[in-house]
């Protein structure tokens, strides 16, 4: 048996951006400077699918929030979703 919970909510954050110059607003120039000034940015643990999608198998929880802050700060709406998979084995 498999069962799955699934949670998304919008928060809608600071929605004036603090950052205002178009060069300085790039998500992913902001995700991956974070992740070196937190010495937590290591090829093997994050790869990018693309421009918009990467995925980060090892970050600490408060380098994510510090992250969700600064998105926030450029006028990011941020969007969690959070997934549980329960599974039953026999």
């Amino acid at each position: 048996m498999e069962i799955t919970f699934k949670k998304c909510f919008t928060d809608t954050g600071m929605r004036t951006p603090l950052v205002p110059s178009p060069e300085k607003a790039c998500i992913k120039n902001t995700f991956i400077e974070l992740l070196k000034s937190k010495n937590e940015y290591d090829q093997n643990d994050v790869q990018w699918k693309d421009d918009e999608h990467v995925e980060v198998s090892n970050i600490s929880s408060m380098t994510l929030h510090s992250f969700l802050l600064r998105a926030e700060e450029m006028g990011k709406r941020v969007q969690l979703e959070k997934k549980m998979v329960i599974k039953i084995i026999d």
